[in-house]
Parts: C-alpha cells; structure tokens; sequence
C-alpha cells in the first residue's frame, strides 16, 4: 500500500452523506450518516468485517475462511493497514435507547496505477488463491488506461449490519464514495462485486459494468478460484466502476 496521505485540507473525521431509511419504525424513518472510520471505532468495525462479512460475502463464505485462524488474521491485519489512509467508510445511527450504533462499514482505499502487490508474512493457501484470482480478473483490462485515471478508491469489504438491512443502507453507503473522492482527490470507484446482491446494489448506486468472469472461466483457469456452491451467489464475478466527472 502506498504512503499516499489524506490532504491535510479534508478535515478528519468528516461527515459524507446524510439520509434516512426507507422504512418506518415506530413511525418514523431511521435517520443515518456516513463518515470517516475513526480510530475508536476501528476495532468494533474489523470486528464485524472478520466476523459477519467473513461469513456472509460470497468468496470467504463459500471458501469457509469463518473457520480458518490465518485466513482472519491475514484479513485483519490487512483492514488495519487500510484504515491508515483514513478513506475507511462508516455508517452511523442512533439505536432505540439513543446511543450511536454501527450499521454498516466499507473499507475503502486509495489503489494506484503500477501498485505493488502487498504480501502477508502469514502463508494461507486460501488467502493466495483469492489473490492469484482477484489478479486475473483485474488484468482482464487495463483500467487506467480505459477510464483515464492515476488512482481509484476501491474497496476489500461492505458490511451492513442484519439488523439494518433492507433499509437502503448499502446503496447510501456506496454513493457516499463521491464526495470524499472529490473532496481527496481521487477520480474515480472501482470494485468487485461477488453475489447478486451485492451486483444489485452496486447498478442502483450507479456503478457501470466493466469486466463480467463467469464461475466457468474461472474454473478452467483454475478449479481452487471457485469454492463448492460459490455459483449460488452469482453466476459470475462483475468488476464494476463510477468515475466522477
């Protein structure tokens, strides 16, 4: 990961988007907001990446990396290295007693053109396989060059809590990425979204698709890229973009 550092002119933390729920509860509709990912509460949202994302998102979950030490700590110490930038994403509400409770997390960063790959010093066949994958599909196009940018925000994990799904949190949570990208300076989004779900709501926030990988190709690539039952999620993996004109 590079030693980019946040402008000093984008104040920390920040707030990025404002909104309420499209439910109503108690009469009346949820209010939530998306800021910058403070350090007081970087270990609660790891804490939920390592435990609810590990076993909802369709690689980890279908890979089993929920029962796999290493593949958790690789993970950990990776979301860690990640919120240095302080371009981590956090949505907030207030819970029936008043008090400030997460409802979801994004660990967005800045990735750049010509990165060089970052290794863990914890060796999991798990972990390599999805990088080795994750590397095939990148390189199936050249995104700087096609979309005309030096750097993107990308992102390894949107988490929305279970008990505030259904409540458009993930569509507001990707659409905050616009104004702290134009506040930073980084042009455009790009992610990889692995289950219908998360394909779903990326097109509502109005991510385009840019790289389709079937399961199929995958599995002649390499039979380890796609886990027993991954196909239940999506029939493949969609490499999908925004860039902020």
């Amino acid at each position: 990961m590079s030693e980019w550092q946040r402008p000093a002119s984008v104040p920390f933390p920040s707030i990025w988007r404002k909104f309420e729920g499209k439910n109503m509860v108690d009469g009346k509709k949820r209010q939530y907001w998306v800021q910058d990912l403070t350090d007081d509460l970087l270990e609660p949202a790891i804490d939920y990446m390592c435990t609810g994302f590990m076993e909802d998102e369709a690689i980890c979950k279908y890979n089993k990396y929920i029962e796999d030490p290493n593949a958790i700590e690789i993970a950990r110490q990776y979301w860690k290295n990640q919120a240095q930038q302080k371009l981590c994403l956090i949505c907030l509400t207030k819970n029936d007693l008043g008090r400030t409770e997460i409802a979801a997390v994004n660990m967005t960063y800045r990735s750049y053109e010509n990165e060089p790959d970052e290794e863990s010093k914890i060796k999991n066949h798990k972990i390599d396989t999805l990088t080795e994958m994750i590397k095939y599909i990148y390189t199936k196009v050249d995104v700087y060059k096609t979309l005309n940018i030096e750097d993107q925000l990308t992102a390894w994990g949107l988490y929305v809590v279970p008990k505030y799904r259904r409540d458009g949190v993930g569509v507001e949570m990707l659409k905050s990425r616009e104004a702290l990208c134009r506040a930073v300076g980084i042009p455009a989004t790009l992610t990889l979204f692995t289950s219908l779900t998360s394909q779903a709501v990326a097109k509502k926030s109005g991510f385009t698709e840019l790289v389709d990988v079937t399961h199929d190709e995958l599995e002649k690539v390499n039979p380890d890229f796609v886990p027993p039952g991954i196909r239940e999620a999506a029939k493949s993996m969609k490499y999908m973009y925004i860039v902020y004109n």
